[in-house]
């Protein structure tokens, strides 16, 4: 059933023509808020900082598979923590006791190498965004809110227009509930 919709107690199936008349009836009677919806421009932009952090979580991702793998053979300790860096990859590949373990550990290597590659092509693109975005200047100046955190915040949020009041802002970013 929707979210926030009322429902008499004996209507309990759920069909979409149910639900578009309760709609319906909801709008009619003005108990339905209104939703911004944000424009293709702002999607846009929106997609390069969420494609982003996506990309970082693979990275992130990969780079522990390669720990697995070689904690998994025994070339690192399970309390290792040193960052997996390209450096430590190739100083523990050296030691690989089989070819198909360096088989796999170059496969995701390669696959780590790309990921970072792409980001920084989204990074530059990000960039390019923060220098022709009015609210650049604004979010930046907020303590502690560097280039990406700006990124996200104007992609995400705009300039705020849409929220009436303190309250609002932090409903829709999931700060407290509504």
């Amino acid at each position: 059933m929707l979210r926030g919709i009322e429902v008499a107690v004996n209507n309990r199936v759920k069909t979409d023509k149910r639900d578009a008349l309760k709609l319906a009836t909801l709008l009619e009677a003005k108990r339905l808020k209104g939703i911004r919806i944000p424009s293709e421009e702002e999607e846009a932009h929106r997609l390069l900082s969420r494609t982003r952090k996506q990309l970082v979580g693979d990275c992130t991702s990969v780079k522990n598979k390669i720990r697995m793998k070689f904690h998994q053979f025994g070339l690192i300790d399970a309390d290792e923590t040193r960052e997996m860096t390209h450096k430590l990859v190739t100083e523990t590949l050296a030691n690989s006791p089989s070819k198909e373990l360096a088989i796999v550990i170059t496969a995701y290597w390669s696959v780590w190498k790309n990921l970072e590659e792409e980001i920084k092509k989204i990074e530059q693109e990000l960039k390019q965004q923060a220098k022709e975005d009015p609210n650049e200047k604004t979010y930046r100046s907020a303590p502690g809110v560097g280039p990406q955190s700006a990124r996200v915040l104007s992609n995400e949020l705009g300039n705020m227009s849409q929220f009436k009041n303190e309250r609002q802002l932090f409903s829709y970013t999931g700060l407290t509930p509504q």
